[in-house]
């Protein structure tokens, strides 16, 4: 559904002209306007160019999934001040809908279109948080390889004014809306961002359902096969077009490369949520300013929640990459299957063009010696009468033992008495 630009505008060039404590900005699918938009009223709280240049390239992140939250050693104040999620992997294209310019995707027209083509694109997004005010605490760490001086970082207040950023470009319709949380209290900045993100990796795993579900019906026989022949022989043999090659070889492949972006996706979190943030001890993402207070246990009760519904999810990304790979397994033994048979069949064919080519050998060389002999008789310079009796002597003389050789080299046993002569 299109928004008019003034829509647009309108709602966002103040995104706190009410005083909000926190605000979320969601763009789902957005234009180019819309993307113009979002940087000319969020530049004052985030680095838009960069946020940009990992949602759009590969540029840093290698078109995996990355975080970038342990930035208080960042060169500027606006990026230290902020905290991002960059989400790169893959979806299906919805009915009607097309892939941004800069998403890699296989357009088909319908009349081109074959009956084992998957609308698969690549899709990316980007979650980001700011944090107003200044620092609280200034901290140090040590370049042990190039030996300088400490080098200085500052952190923000967890619990500070916040604007959380969400940019989503999934050309599929399978956004969460979220219009269950318009009422819900999101005490800090972090606990939102860390709201989102659980959201966020929700909708990939449905995203990776969703394609799990068409290569693995791509791939599978269907069960007519049990009962025609001919489906069993399309199934076992390889045609003209490698129909099924070609479907096998995308598929596994396919499947790999989307296990890689589920590693990725599960590596972000592991490695930069750890035991000592839950906690609030991690020096430089987001610690609990309060360490001595009562607050601390309800903090910590707060963001077990979170952790929570953030594992939960992860671990569904564990089981979706398992059965990933029990569907690679299944398709690497149907390609083998459809190897052996057409191997088999192909050997056979050799083996059959191996007895013509010998019996046409045999055949020719059969004429060899009745040609000789006749193209000698057949000199017009000699005076032969149709009854000379040298001509039939000769031709016996002649092809009898070339006759008794060629029989005697098409045996085994007659090539091995000559090799053991010899």
């Amino acid at each position: 559904e299109g928004v008019e630009a003034a829509t647009v505008w309108e709602t966002l060039k103040e995104v706190s002209s009410e005083g909000a404590v926190g605000r979320i900005t969601i763009l789902q699918e957005p234009s180019p306007l819309m993307l113009g938009a979002a940087h000319m009223t969020m530049a004052r709280h985030f680095d838009m160019d960069e946020l940009f240049r990992h949602l759009i390239t590969t540029s840093g992140n290698k078109g995996k999934t990355r975080a970038y939250v342990d930035r208080a050693f960042e060169p500027t104040e606006t990026r230290r001040r902020t905290f991002f999620f960059v989400f790169k992997y893959f979806t299906v294209v919805g009915e009607g809908l097309k892939s941004a310019p800069w998403q890699a995707f296989d357009y088909r027209p319908p009349d081109k279109r074959s009956i084992d083509h998957i609308d698969i694109t690549e899709c990316s997004s980007v979650l980001a948080l700011s944090l107003e005010g200044q620092p609280i605490e200034k901290v140090t760490r040590n370049n042990r390889r190039q030996r300088k001086k400490a080098e200085e970082g500052y952190v923000y207040h967890p619990f500070a004014p916040w604007h959380l950023l969400s940019i989503q470009c999934f050309p599929d319709n399978a956004h969460s809306l979220r219009s269950e949380d318009l009422n819900k209290q999101f005490v800090s900045g972090p606990y939102a961002f860390l709201d989102t993100l659980a959201a966020e990796y929700r909708d990939a795993i449905k995203r990776y359902a969703t394609l799990n579900e068409m290569i693995t019906k791509l791939i599978t026989p269907p069960s007519e096969f049990m009962f025609n022949v001919k489906l069993r022989d399309k199934l076992l043999f390889e045609d003209a077009n490698f129909t099924y090659s070609r479907r096998y070889f995308w598929g596994y492949n396919a499947l790999g490369v989307i296990n890689d972006g589920i590693k990725s996706m599960r590596a972000a979190y592991f490695d930069t949520f750890k035991d000592d943030f839950w906690q609030g001890r991690n020096r430089t993402v987001w610690p609990y300013p309060y360490q001595d207070s009562a607050g601390k246990t309800a903090y910590e009760n707060l963001m077990a929640t979170v952790r929570h519904d953030l594992e939960k999810a992860v671990l569904e990304l564990d089981t979706m990459h398992k059965k990933n790979e029990r569907t690679r397994n299944e398709i690497f033994s149907l390609r083998e299957q459809l190897f052996s048979g057409s191997s088999v069949r192909e050997s056979r064919r050799a083996i059959e063009q191996g007895d013509n080519i010998k019996i046409l050998t045999g055949v020719s060389m059969l004429f060899l010696p009745l040609t000789f002999v006749t193209s000698v008789f057949g000199i017009t310079t000699l005076d032969i009468q149709a009854d000379d009796w040298r001509f039939p002597v000769t031709m016996v003389t002649v092809c009898v033992p070339f006759f008794v050789l060629i029989f005697v080299l098409q045996t085994r046993a007659g090539v091995s008495a000559i090799r053991k002569s010899g």
